[in-house]
């Protein structure tokens, strides 16, 4: 997306001369922007029998020249055969495999606090939701849930995956779903503009102050989280809340009740 500025507003009811109008009033000024870009080298794809550049028509032809002077000649049906290299270095990215095929991945968790991760900027790469079945697992998951939400911790999950290492924060979000949010890892990460805040400090009347700001705000319901535009065509109407959702507590339960 590029960067847009928008008008932050709220609609207010306001009398006029005994008569209740609605009116927009202006609250900020905003510029949205990528939070964070993959920092990416310069590369190109190469024939890996004589280096030269291969041409792109249907597939790749190889117009260059081998060691013993003769035209190389090479075909390749596919980007994947040819040898990706940095631009301006020549050295080769091969993306090793970190894991066996069909190998089980484990994870490491690790832990740190709010306020030492604040330094940071946590650019999302993916998010994932998770699930769990066993009672070990719920009751493990429920208390790292825990230190996340109310002891400021931010949980952080590392582990290899096929090609490359990956970096997650384990959490929940504003709908109380608990995901795995991969993040952009920092010597890959370039930061673009964007705010943060710091909430230590804050008085009795800061807090009361916001109360009275949000409390003017209308109620939202379902329907703005709903929109109506063309990626709705061709898409049958279908349940907004998942059945396949599951609940910790109901699992934890449900483990209490069957262990009686």
């Amino acid at each position: 997306m590029r960067p847009r500025n928008i008008n932050l507003s709220m609609v207010v009811p306001i009398d006029i001369m005994g008569v209740t109008k609605l009116q927009n009033v202006p609250i900020a000024k905003l510029k949205i922007v990528k939070l964070v870009d993959q920092i990416k080298p310069v590369t190109e794809l190469t024939c890996p029998k004589c280096g030269a550049v291969p041409k792109h028509y249907e597939g790749y032809d190889c117009g260059g020249t081998m060691p013993n002077g003769e035209p190389c000649g090479a075909k390749y049906g596919h980007w994947s055969h040819l040898k990706k290299i940095v631009k301006a270095t020549g050295e080769w990215i091969k993306a090793e495999r970190l894991i066996a095929e069909k190998e089980e991945i484990h994870a490491h968790l690790w832990k740190m606090k709010r306020e030492d991760f604040a330094q940071y900027t946590d650019g999302t790469a993916n998010e994932y939701g998770v699930t769990v079945s066993d009672e070990m697992g719920a009751l493990n998951l429920k208390k790292l849930l825990i230190a996340s939400q109310m002891l400021d911790y931010v949980i952080i999950v590392t582990y290899n995956d096929t090609f490359q290492q990956t970096i997650s924060l384990l959490t929940a979000s504003e709908a109380n779903t608990v995901i795995l949010r991969e993040i952009l890892p920092l010597n890959l990460a370039e930061v673009r503009e964007t705010l943060k805040v710091k909430f230590g400090g804050l008085t009795e009347r800061d807090i009361e102050e916001a109360k009275a700001f949000v409390n003017r705000l209308p109620e939202a319901t379902e329907e703005q989280l709903i929109v109506h535009d063309y990626r709705t065509i061709g898409i049958e109407e279908r349940k907004v809340v998942s059945e396949k959702v599951q609940d910790l507590t109901t699992i934890l339960e449900k483990i209490k009740v069957e262990a009686k």
